[in-house]
């Protein structure tokens, strides 16, 4: 029974870290395009 909880709480550690990889790497994708769009704003608005 110990053996069974102790892999249950590895895959929970595993799913864990694969979806706070995950969360970084899409936060890492979207803000080079959020930081050109703040940018072609303030350009607009200094025309």
């Amino acid at each position: 029974m110990l053996l069974f909880y102790r892999t249950n709480f590895v895959l929970i550690l595993v799913i864990f870290l694969a979806s706070v990889i995950a969360l970084s790497a899409m936060a890492a994708a979207t803000r080079p395009v959020l930081r050109a769009k703040t940018y072609k704003r303030l350009e607009n608005r200094k025309k």
